[in-house]
C-alpha cells in the first residue's frame, strides 16, 4: 500500500513528499481500545524531534518533553516491513525530493519507466551500495529502531541529565530522514553513481539499455555532476565542460528525451557552469539561516 502511494504521486508528476509516521492522537477513534484490537496496532513512543527541554518554573528547573506513540506494525504489516518502509522514505527524501536527479528521471519517464521502479531497485541492491553509503543507510535503520515501549519508559528517559544534554546538541532526537537524507546529499558523487547505476541495471534487467542510452546517460551524469556537485560550496567559480549533446536544448525541453530518437551531433557544445549574483545571495543568507 504504502509504495503503491508513493507510485501513484510519482506517476502523475508529484515532485515533492513530505511522509510522516503513524501517530495514535488520544482521543481519536484510531487510538481507541477498538482500534488497535481490531487492527492488531503494535506501538511504540519517542520524543518528538525539537521537542525537549529544560524549563525554569517557580524557581525550579524541569525537564519536559513531548512524547507521542506512533504505529511500528499492525495485522497486515510486520515491524520489518515497517522498517523497510522507512528506509524507503529515506531513499524518497534524498534521491527524489527537491529535484536532485529530475533530469534523470525525466528521461525515464519519456521512455515509460516509472522513476519508483530505479528507486525501489536501488533500496533492494545493497551490492551496489558503497561503503559510506551502506554506513549511512545502516545507521538510520539503527535510529529508526530506536523507541521506547511504554510512554513512562520514554518520560523516565528524559530526566537523565546526560540525555537531555545530547537532545540540546543534536546528537539524538533529530529528525532522522532530513539528517539521513542531508548526510547522502554530502556523499554526491557516490549518490550519483549509486542512481545511475541502479538505472543502467534495471533498463538491462528490462531489455532497454540500448547504445543509444548509455551514451546518453554517460553525458547525462557528467551534466549532472557539473550542475550538482558543490552547489552550496563553490558558488564564485566557473566551470566549463564539453559535451555531445545540446544539453541547452534538452533543458528547454524539460529533459524530457527519448535518447533513441536523438543522434549525437557532430560538433560538441561547451557550457559554462556557475551562480548568478542573485544566487550566491541567496545561498549565503539560506547558509547563515541555518
Amino acid at each position: 500500500k504504502h509504495l503503491e502511494t508513493i507510485r501513484f504521486g510519482i506517476d502523475n508528476n508529484v515532485k515533492h513528499f513530505r511522509i510522516y509516521q503513524a501517530i495514535l492522537l488520544p482521543g481519536t477513534q484510531m487510538a481507541s481500545i477498538e482500534d488497535r484490537t481490531k487492527y492488531g496496532l503494535i506501538t511504540k513512543f519517542r520524543i518528538r524531534p525539537g521537542c525537549i527541554g529544560g524549563y525554569e518554573i517557580l524557581d525550579n528547573n524541569y525537564p519536559i518533553a513531548e512524547i507521542e506513540e506512533i504505529i511500528v506494525a499492525n495485522n497486515t504489516m510486520s515491524i520489518d516491513d515497517y522498517v523497510d518502509c522507512r528506509l524507503m522514505n529515506l531513499v524518497i527524501e534524498a534521491f527524489f525530493n527537491n529535484f536532485i536527479f529530475e533530469e534523470l528521471f525525466s528521461m525515464l519517464r519519456s521512455i515509460e519507466i516509472s522513476p519508483l521502479d530505479c528507486l525501489i531497485y536501488l533500496k533492494n541492491n545493497p551490492k551496489l551500495h558503497s561503503k559510506k553509503i551502506k554506513e549511512i543507510f545502516d545507521n538510520f535503520i539503527v535510529e529508526t529502531n530506536d523507541l521506547y515501549d511504554t510512554w513512562e519508559e520514554a518520560n523516565a528517559s528524559m530526566h537523565s541529565p546526560d540525555i537531555i544534554e545530547k537532545y540540546n546538541k543534536g546528537e539524538i532526537g533529530h529528525n532522522e530522514l532530513l539528517h539521513y537524507s542531508g548526510l547522502l546529499i554530502n556523499e554526491f558523487d557516490e549518490i550519483c553513481n549509486l542512481i545511475f547505476k541502479s538505472v543502467e541495471e534495471i533498463l538491462t534487467e528490462k531489455d532497454l539499455l540500448t547504445q543509444n542510452i548509455k551514451n546518453y546517460l554517460l553525458e547525462l551524469k557528467r551534466f549532472t555532476f557539473m550542475t550538482k556537485k558543490d552547489l552550496l560550496t563553490e558558488t564564485t567559480s566557473t566551470k566549463t565542460a564539453e559535451f555531445k549533446y545540446d544539453f541547452e536544448a534538452i533543458q528547454k525541453a524539460k529533459y524530457q528525451i527519448d535518447p533513441n530518437l536523438i543522434t549525437v551531433s557532430k560538433n560538441r557544445f561547451w557550457f559554462d557552469f556557475f551562480h548568478n549574483k542573485e544566487q550566491r545571495e541567496i545561498i549565503s543568507n539560506q547558509l547563515k539561516l541555518y
